[in-house]
């Protein structure tokens, strides 16, 4: 493999650090979500920094851009602040998020537990995983890639599905109303294939090439694939009954999934071996939606995706769903985004 050019490497980061519309983009995303703005004058009322205030739900608004599926955030701390002028900035997110130490080192508080990241340290937190990350040396730099929860819903969920470590999560965070917070640490050790997965997402993010948000997708799945393996090598733990059940589960949704627009309770029930009644109730204890609510919801995932991103008449996407009537398609669509695909079609434009 050929060696990582870290010099270049450096140069992007600080390429997309430091460009005029950056911090400008970002803070203006920010702050024009009412709930971001309530909090941070919530924040600057208080004089007492330790205090613990309640976490911010980060919505995708405050840092896709329209036409993004994937992006990528540098954070870089400049200057040490002293303890007693430190925000602890608690939130979560409606997102995926990868953050990875390119230099210095941080701490991660998370479920009131603090963890010491050196550099080369890849975190994944879930939706459910409030969390907030401090500096703890100037220098610092810090690289978040963020995910949109439909981009792994219509096409990376398929692409990981063998994937038993990373499957399970993703699946049981877009999915399961009862899912427990949780994150992944792991380390990518100078020279690895990890390290230069996400250097060359960084570097797609820059150059902002034709495709390159297919291909940091891909490149994404790729770096899941190979920190999955990581694990694996280092851990060679044996699955157990539960984790089996659970990949079993996962298995089924992501069948139905890749098959929503004509699949029955039967047909799923005859091709996994096991009776209705099994599959209905293990998708209702996964998910907390029954077997028609949850078909419905990838349907509708992925109606949204042909409406941003394909010319699809809205009559060939009803019918590509399994609609043989577009009135039904309609409705049962407005029901879930609170507008007709037309309407939907012509604000995400």
């Amino acid at each position: 493999m050929k060696e990582l050019d870290y010099q270049n490497f450096n140069n992007i980061i600080k390429s997309i650090y430091q460009s005029p519309n950056f911090a400008q983009d970002f803070w203006k995303k920010f702050f024009d979500d009412k709930d971001a703005v309530a909090y941070m004058e919530f924040i600057r009322k208080q004089t007492d920094f330790s205090k613990q205030y309640p976490p911010l739900e980060f919505k995708e608004n405050m840092f896709f851009d329209d036409q993004e599926e994937i992006t990528v955030c540098i954070d870089e701390q400049i200057e040490k602040r002293p303890k007693n002028q430190k925000i602890k900035f608690e939130h979560y997110h409606s997102f995926f998020e990868l953050a990875y130490v390119f230099s210095g080192s941080f701490y991660t508080t998370v479920g009131g537990k603090k963890y010491l990241l050196p550099t080369g340290s890849i975190l994944m937190f879930n939706t459910k995983a409030s969390h907030y990350i401090e500096a703890g040396e100037k220098g610092g730099i810090l690289i978040n890639i963020l995910v949109r929860k439909s981009t792994f819903a219509n096409s990376m969920l398929n692409m990981i599905q063998k994937n038993d470590l990373f499957f399970s999560f993703f699946l049981h965070s877009l999915y399961d109303a009862k899912n427990e917070p949780v994150t992944f640490r792991f380390i990518a050790e100078k020279g690895s294939v990890a390290e230069e997965l996400i250097y060359h997402i960084v570097k797609e993010y820059d150059n902002k090439s034709a495709y390159s948000q297919s291909m940091m997708s891909y490149l994404f799945c790729c770096l899941l694939t190979q920190l999955t393996r990581q694990y694996q090598e280092k851990t060679s733990k044996p699955m157990l009954k539960n984790q089996k059940e659970s990949f079993d589960i996962a298995q089924i949704i992501a069948y139905m999934s890749e098959n929503c627009n004509s699949i029955t309770l039967a047909q799923v029930a005859e091709h996994f071996h096991y009776s209705t009644t099994y599959i209905s109730k293990s998708i209702h204890r996964a998910s907390g939606k029954t077997f028609t609510e949850l078909l419905n919801s990838f349907k509708m995932e992925k109606a949204t995706y042909y409406l941003k991103n394909s010319d699809f008449s809205i009559e060939k996407i009803s019918l590509l769903l399994g609609y043989s009537e577009r009135s039904t398609f309609d409705k049962t669509f407005k029901k879930y985004h609170g507008k007709t695909p037309i309407q939907y079609r012509k604000s995400s434009k």
